[in-house]
């Protein structure tokens, strides 16, 4: 399954995810990516790969239209919505970020019921209490050092969990503005 992890923080927030892909015990794959960049919007995604897929897909399609339509960036509310749906779709779950009316980043785990949570920490996955452990004793004070707790916290889980690698993709927003890979 692989693992998500996500961390809200004064500084912003970061997604990471490693891009293994496994079935059944066996390692298919080094190259599926869990965390996806929409622009002002980040996801990270945990299930069964055609799943991830296919709540990319949908997930962009969606948010794209709702952003011609009101020609305006998604808020958290609206990419958390749009997530809850077509997570629920896809029978996935997800950590979505993205800015708030005021401009600051938020973060919400999406759940494959639609339920939304709203939570500075979200692991989802095979690893998820390995790294929620590790996302638990983590204090950044910027976003780089943000990002390498989300990158450690998979680093972790990678170490004791079989379905999680060790190659991690990151996404972060940050609240002076700035979007970072």
């Amino acid at each position: 399954m692989g693992t998500v992890v996500a961390l809200e923080t004064e500084c912003g927030v970061a997604i990471a995810g490693d891009t293994r892909s496994s079935r059944n015990g066996t390692v298919e794959s080094g190259e599926r990516r869990r965390v996806f960049d929409f622009g002002t919007v980040g996801v990270g995604v945990v299930g069964d790969g055609s799943a991830i897929e296919q709540f990319q897909h949908r997930f962009g399609a969606t948010l794209r239209s709702r952003e011609f339509e009101t020609g305006r960036e998604p808020t958290i509310e609206t990419a958390a919505g749009v997530g809850a749906h077509q997570a629920e779709h896809a029978n996935v779950d997800a950590a979505v970020a993205a800015r708030d009316a005021d401009g600051t980043p938020r973060l919400r785990e999406v759940r494959a019921d639609g339920a939304v949570l709203d939570g500075p920490r979200v692991a989802l996955g095979s690893g998820a209490t390995v790294a929620l452990g590790r996302l638990d004793s983590a204090a950044p004070s910027d976003v780089d050092e943000l990002a390498a707790a989300v990158r450690t916290a998979v680093a972790a889980a990678s170490e004791r969990d079989a379905q999680t690698g060790d190659d991690v993709d990151v996404w972060t927003l940050s609240d002076d503005g700035r979007d970072t890979d």
